[in-house]
């Protein structure tokens, strides 16, 4: 009777401890390159994008979308054996508290590091006049859409109120020629 309370307690401890689940942080000193005495030499890269597509998913909760969405990327990153992923898409999909991120993107590896030259300095600033040229992100792209929607609506509904107060006012007059 005892050696089993003992192998039961045994037990019990056991699978208590195989269900934990355990979290790593790490601490990491760094020091700011803009610091006295630091000297920052730039590095260039080439990035290597693939023709094909890969893909990501992931699991979870919907409070931790922003969280699924770096797992996907991570997913499809490492099943690819990529650096990153360019243009990632992202679906989403929910169902009660639960939700599921799948992304999808081109993998791309950095290639060649070498020191910037002067050379790289020019192709740089015109890259940087270009992007400053582009179009609005996705989410600037949004809000202007929704901004102008939201004009159009209200020119409408100052159309409709002209027209409206305009029939009021015809109406009012013929009342006061009849009375």
């Amino acid at each position: 009777m005892k050696i089993s309370r003992i192998i039961f307690f045994i037990f019990l401890a056991i699978s208590s401890i195989s269900c934990s689940t355990i979290f790593h942080t790490t601490e990491t000193n760094t020091i700011d390159i803009d610091e006295k005495g630091i000297q920052h030499t730039p590095l260039i890269t080439d990035l290597e994008i693939r023709s094909k597509k890969v893909e990501g998913k992931a699991f979870g909760s919907v409070s931790a979308i922003t969280k699924l969405k770096e797992e996907a990327i991570f997913n499809a990153v490492s099943k690819s054996n990529a650096d990153l992923l360019i243009e990632p898409i992202y679906t989403i999909t929910t169902s009660g508290s639960k939700a599921t991120v799948t992304v999808v993107g081109w993998p791309a590896n950095y290639r060649n590091f070498k020191q910037m030259t002067v050379a790289d300095t020019t192709v740089l600033i015109m890259a940087v006049d270009e992007l400053s040229k582009a179009p609005k992100s996705v989410d600037e792209q949004a809000i202007a859409v929704e901004k102008d929607n939201k004009a159009k609506k209200q020119k409408k509904m100052a159309r409709v109120l002209v027209v409206y107060l305009g029939i009021m006012a015809v109406g009012l007059v013929i009342l006061a020629i009849v009375l």
